[in-house]
């Protein structure tokens, strides 16, 4: 007998929160997937087989007595779909409920603690930021937030935010309210990677926020009515970022007075099943293709893998997996080559430890990490712009 999950409930499985706890890198037992298990039945706020909740509720929610049903401001209408998952003795296929919280999908404790805030946040929210490395899920984070607001039935309008000011113009004449924005009226604004934005940029995006104030203002007293909420992204820490001087400071503590921060799939390794599940399932779907789940010599290689794309690598794994695969159940050989262990010159390389060498390998790494991006660079490396400009004219 295996518990039903409700959509929505802060505890049910969701994806891309500050701060992993520690041990999110280790995977899952067998019993954590285990239909029935006690590490299913007690988790905190999750209704047991008795139908009653687990009494350490997070983040303090309101539980409402057993006798009342659970009611949640971000339940849906989403239903449980059974998955299988080659986790245990080799062999099993373990068939279990995994459902979908808007699209996200996980359990360890950094999405939990992400999707209980969001649960606590979303209703009162005007300005936040959401921060996390690509393919994090930024973006469908967003949409959840704007989902469990009071405005989900208002535009959801996402944007590249240089793109939205590329728009407004240099020019900031009243009524300033460029066609993105007033499609997003009574909505969400969803401005992705305003760590990328110039100087001259973040002096525009820091003049829409104050006439975003103002109209908001206006609004309350019956004026017409902008994107009631602003949700910005970016792939670096803001707060780094000012520190470094790579975005200004006024502009910095708007965007931060709420912020999220998603973990790199690397650090959740123990989500890996339950998103390969959930993927296998949609592509599924997708494709028309009978795929019952993950053949049980198919998880250690997606949970040894670093992910430097993250959930939307993993996605890209499953996606031609479940294409290539002519069994119903998706084997180690129908995922793409995914890379091993070190080589020895990498290995080699470890050992070196001439400090010019590790530093200089440690910058050439992190232009990578930001696609040679030298601002954002300088910002996760804790240096100013023109201190790493004198770094690299020396090596």
């Amino acid at each position: 007998m295996n518990t039903k999950y409700i959509p929505g409930n802060p505890a049910s499985p969701v994806w891309d929160t500050e701060q992993s706890a520690a041990g999110d890198n280790a995977v899952s037992s067998p019993q954590a997937f285990a239909p029935g298990g006690a590490a299913r039945d007690e988790v905190p706020g999750r209704p047991t087989l008795s139908g009653r909740i687990s009494p350490t509720a997070p983040f303090g929610q309101n539980r409402p007595p057993a006798s009342q049903p659970l009611k949640s401001a971000a339940m849906s209408d989403e239903k449980p779909a059974r998955f299988s998952v080659g986790a245990g003795a080799p062999g099993d296929r373990l068939s279990l409920p995994v459902s979908s919280f808007h699209g996200m999908a996980g359990r360890s404790p950094a999405m939990r603690r992400f999707f209980s805030q969001i649960q606590l946040t979303a209703p009162h929210l005007r300005i936040a930021t959401l921060e996390g490395e690509d393919g994090t899920g930024k973006t469908l984070a967003a949409r959840t937030l704007h989902a469990l607001g009071p405005f989900s039935r208002e535009p959801f309008v996402p944007c590249l935010a240089s793109l939205f000011l590329a728009e407004s113009h240099a020019t900031l004449a009243l009524p300033w309210c460029p066609a993105l924005a007033d499609q997003a009226r009574g909505g969400m604004l969803f401005l992705d990677r305003v760590d990328d934005l110039e100087p001259r940029q973040q002096a525009q995006l820091f003049e829409f926020l104050l006439w975003f104030d103002d109209q908001h203002e206006r609004s309350a007293r019956g004026a017409s009515t902008p994107p009631h909420q602003v949700v910005v992204s970016s792939n670096s820490s803001l707060r780094r970022m000012a520190a470094a001087g790579g975005i200004r400071g006024d502009l910095c503590s708007r965007l931060t007075a709420i912020r999220f921060m998603l973990p790199p799939l690397r650090e959740r390794r123990e989500d890996i099943p339950l998103l390969a599940q959930f993927l296998a399932q949609r592509f599924s779907q997708t494709f028309r293709k009978p795929i019952r789940g993950l053949a049980p010599d198919t998880l250690p290689p997606l949970v040894r893998y670093s992910w430097p794309g993250n959930v939307r690598e993993l996605e890209s794994v499953i996606s031609s997996a479940a294409l290539q695969t002519e069994s119903q159940w998706i084997r180690s050989i129908d995922l793409p080559p995914l890379p091993g262990p070190a080589t020895p010159e990498a290995q080699l390389s470890e050992n070196d430890f001439n400090l010019d060498r590790v530093i200089a390998r440690h910058i050439e790494r992190t232009l990578e990490r930001t696609r040679g991006n030298k601002l954002r660079a300088a910002s996760m490396l804790g240096i100013s712009r023109s201190t790493l400009y004198r770094i690299l004219g020396s090596s």
